[in-house]
C-alpha cells in the first residue's frame, strides 16, 4: 500500500469518525472496508476509530522507515552499477579498437597481395599460425608453457593478433601471430632461423648482443616449461619444435618446415597431436615430393635424424 492511500485511509477514518460524534448515534455497517461489524455504541466507536488511526499511522511510519532504508540500499547499489558500467563500455571500447587495427592489418594484406604479382618483398603486417600440443600438462603448466610462447614471440617481434580457444585434456592451444612492425617475408623467415638457432644452442653460446640474449633467454625458458610435458609439438610459423620421451629418454628436435610442410600441417593439423611420429609423416611427405609420388602418407618415414641433423638430445 502507497503512502498516498494510507493518508487517504486516515482522512476517511477521521471523517466517519466527525460523522459519528455529530450524529451521537450507533453507526450502522457501511464503514468503509467493514472493519466495523454490527451496530456500536458512538463512544466505543470513536475508540475503535482512535485505535484504527493510530494502527494507520504506525503502519505510515514503518513505510517511510521502510522507503528510507529502501533508498540508501539504492543509492549504494547506483554507484557500483555505474562504475560496473563504466568498466564494460570501457572493454568494449578497447575490443573494438582492436578489432578494428587487425581489420586494417588484414586489409593492408590482402590489397597489397592483390596489387602486386609477388608480395614477398613487400613490407606488410605479416601473420603467422602458432600452435602448441601438449600431451599431458596441469592448468599451471599450460599457463607457462602459453606465457613462454608469447615471450618467445615478443622477443623475435611479434605478437599476438588473435587467440582461440586450447582444448582441454590434453592441450591444443592456437593463436595467430603477427610482426609488430611491417617486414618483408625474407625478414619473417631471418627471424625465425634466428629463433631455430636459439632453441638449437639453449644457452650453450653466450649472446653477443642484448636482443640475442633476450631471445636466448626466452627460447630456455620455453625448453624449461616443457620440462615436465611428456610428448609436445609446437609450430610458430614455419619452425617446428618436438618433444618426445621413450623409454626414460627426452629427445628435443627443432627444424624449419618447407612450404609445402607448413600447408600439410594447415590442413592437416592432427599431425601435431603425435609427436612421435610428425617429423617422419613429414619426412615421408618431403620424399614422396621429391620421387613425384602419388598416394597416402605412410605411418613411419625415414629417420628424423637424417632431417635434422641437430637432434638436441637430453637426458630426463
Amino acid at each position: 500500500m502507497s503512502e498516498e492511500r494510507l493518508r487517504d485511509l486516515i482522512k476517511r477514518i477521521k471523517r466517519v469518525s466527525t460523522e459519528a460524534r455529530e450524529k451521537d448515534t450507533e453507526y450502522p455497517t457501511n464503514f468503509p472496508g467493514d472493519v466495523i461489524m454490527g451496530s456500536i455504541p458512538s463512544t466505543r466507536f470513536e475508540s475503535r476509530i482512535k485505535d484504527l488511526e493510530d494502527k494507520v499511522e504506525t503502519m505510515l511510519v514503518r513505510y517511510r522507515a521502510h522507503k528510507k532504508d529502501v533508498s540508501e540500499v539504492l543509492m549504494g547499489i547506483i554507484p557500483a552499477i555505474t562504475e560496473r558500467d563504466s568498466d564494460v563500455n570501457e572493454f568494449l571500447g578497447t575490443m573494438v579498437e582492436e578489432l578494428r587495427e587487425l581489420h586494417l592489418d588484414v586489409h593492408a594484406h590482402l590489397v597489397h597481395l592483390s596489387a602486386a604479382e609477388d608480395s614477398k618483398d613487400i613490407l606488410l603486417p605479416r601473420f603467422m599460425w602458432v600452435r602448441a600440443y601438449l600431451s599431458q600438462a596441469g592448468t599451471e603448466q599450460t599457463r607457462t608453457v602459453e606465457k613462454s610462447i608469447r615471450d618467445l614471440l615478443d622477443a623475435t617481434g611479434f605478437e599476438v593478433a588473435d587467440e582461440f580457444g586450447a582444448r582441454k585434456g590434453s592441450w591444443f592451444g592456437k593463436w595467430i601471430a603477427r610482426t609488430k612492425e611491417f617486414a618483408s617475408q625474407p625478414e619473417v623467415n631471418e627471424r625465425l632461423k634466428k629463433l631455430e638457432r636459439a632453441l638449437e644452442l639453449k644457452g650453450l653460446i653466450k649472446p653477443q648482443t642484448e636482443a640475442d640474449e633476450r631471445l636466448a633467454g626466452a627460447a630456455s625458458m620455453l625448453l624449461q616449461a616443457l620440462d615436465k610435458v611428456p610428448n609436445a609439438a609446437i609450430q610458430i610459423g614455419s619452425l617446428l619444435l618436438v618433444k618426445t620421451l621413450d623409454n626414460g629418454e627426452s629427445s628435443v628436435f627443432v627444424r624449419s618446415l618447407t612450404q609445402k610442410e607448413v600447408l600439410h600441417i594447415e590442413t592437416n593439423q592432427r599431425l601435431l597431436e603425435d609427436p612421435a611420429t610428425v617429423l617422419e609423416k613429414l619426412a615421408a611427405l618431403s620424399q614422396m615430393g621429391r620421387t613425384e609420388t602419388e598416394g597416402a602418407l605412410p605411418e613411419h618415414g625415414a629417420a628424423v635424424g637424417a632431417q635434422s641433423d641437430h637432434q638436441g638430445n637430453t637426458r630426463s
